[in-house]
């Protein structure tokens, strides 16, 4: 059964500037091996597409590993592939652990699902009216989050008293609106009712029985052995390209139940596999969390069909440095894990076009852009300050025999060549294309980012 995959590069590539890591799997046929190979060279290009890619996959097909590798692209300085088994903040898959541990509560009677929040002494204006199924589900009209919280370690009783100083968007359960406090005020909810930390309670009955002895939550600056260096751009404007967010990690621990947890893509395939089997809610539960209210999202996951993957279920995230997915295919026997540990890596992308591999698809492979030499003096017309919308400089300059572009509050990037008058980032999906030299300079800066392009004229 061959794979339909659309190649826009020749075959003889040769794959330069992509780690892989990862380990054989004796017990893969002729089948399985061809749909790993294919799965790996798709990220391999990912990592040298405009938008690298830098993190680890795993993929589980019918009962067999297809796929566990780490992969780094040498335009990015901190590698996953330095570790054999990286861990990475997950970020807002921590609402999955958060949703089963309510409902474990709730198994054991401790929780009504449809009790107001005052029935477990909570003080909000709105205590009387929200339930804690408009939590899980998203629907309690509470705002999308309290951005100044992760600026500084909290205790979880003052994001309470925060939250309590907040108006509801809507009615409770009439709309769906994703938001951090719903899983902030579940994370009070569970140490109310168990008499323990949030974390003590996590680690009590889902880490511990199951074996997640990769997965935690960090509390200040400790070192955590195989944690990867989460990555992003803009966050440090004192660096060029690439900032890191290791001064940051602390923040994850005053996300509590919304996105406090660190993991592997082993122990997250792990859990799955117990998950699935029942061991971690029976099945009742599993069904209820699964049920979707309205925009595709249960208790502690998103939900999805189509005639191609079948039932899908998944949670992603993404925080400074990282962007995460953990996503299972109960039709298809199929999991995926998918953890990056730069936040602008294309996590949607590659995990479409992994499904299409598997689900024998037509796929269209990332295009890697060859990068053109020219003479500097060349570039000379470009040179200068231009205007995007209206009032904001964007600077383009030579410097150290490279070419950059800056604008207004970002740190300068390398732009490289793609045509005589056209230039591209190999960090972001950015290009840049110049009006025809004129009186030997340019006069407009063409600008697209993600699509969308913006005409730039010369200051």
């Amino acid at each position: 059964m061959l794979k339909k995959i659309t190649y826009t590069l020749l075959a003889a590539i040769v794959f330069l500037g992509c780690g892989a890591q990862g380990e054989e799997n004796p017990t893969l046929g002729p089948e399985d091996l061809k749909t790993k190979d294919q799965i790996v060279r798709l990220l391999e290009l990912e990592c040298q597409s405009p938008v690298p890619f830098s993190g680890s996959l795993l993929v589980e097909h019918n009962g067999k590993i297809l796929v566990d590798q780490s992969f780094a692209s040498e335009r990015l300085p901190f590698q996953a592939t330095a570790w054999k088994q990286p861990k990475y903040f997950l970020a807002s898959i921590t609402k999955h652990f958060t949703a089963v541990a309510v409902l474990q509560l709730y198994q054991q009677g401790k929780i009504k699902l449809d009790d107001p929040l005052s029935a477990y002494q909570f003080q909000f204006p709105w205590a009387d009216s929200v339930t804690v199924r408009h939590l899980l589900t998203h629907r309690s009209g509470v705002i999308r989050d309290i951005v100044e919280v992760y600026d500084a370690p909290m205790a979880l009783d003052s994001l309470m008293d925060k939250i309590s100083k907040t108006e509801l968007l809507f009615s409770p359960g009439s709309e769906f609106r994703y938001a951090n406090p719903n899983y902030l005020i579940l994370s009070k909810l569970i140490e109310r009712i168990s008499g323990q930390s949030y974390f003590e309670y996590i680690k009590a009955q889902l880490l511990q029985p199951f074996q997640l002895t990769n997965t935690g939550q960090r509390f200040n600056l400790e070192p955590i052995e195989g944690l990867v260096t989460g990555q992003s751009i803009g966050v440090d404007t004192t660096q060029d390209l690439t900032t890191t967010v290791a001064s940051m990690a602390f923040l994850s621990s005053t996300r509590y139940g919304a996105g406090a947890l660190y993991s592997n893509s082993q122990d997250l395939q792990n859990y799955l596999t117990r998950y699935q089997a029942g061991e971690v809610l029976p099945d009742t539960l599993r069904a209820l969390m699964e049920q979707p209210t309205s925009e595709n999202y249960g208790m502690g996951w998103f939900v999805d069909s189509s005639a191609t993957v079948g039932k899908k279920v998944w949670h992603t995230g993404r925080t400074y440095g990282y962007r995460t997915g953990m996503y299972l295919y109960p039709d298809k026997n199929l999991k995926i894990i998918l953890l990056c540990n730069y936040d602008l890596s294309d996590r949607n992308r590659v995990i479409q076009q992994i499904e299409q591999i598997i689900f024998d698809q037509p796929v269209t492979l990332p295009k890697v852009k060859p990068i053109l030499s020219g003479d500097l003096k060349q570039m000379h017309p470009f040179l200068g300050l231009y205007l995007l919308g209206g009032d904001t400089p964007m600077e383009v300059f030579q410097e150290d025999n490279h070419f950059y572009v800056q604008s207004h509050g970002d740190p300068k990037e390398i732009i490289y060549m793609d045509s005589d008058t056209s230039f591209f980032s190999q960090l972001r999906d950015m290009q840049f294309h110049f009006s025809p030299v004129r009186n030997s300079q340019s006069d407009t800066l063409f600008w697209t980012y993600r699509g969308t392009t913006y005409t730039c004229p010369r200051r």
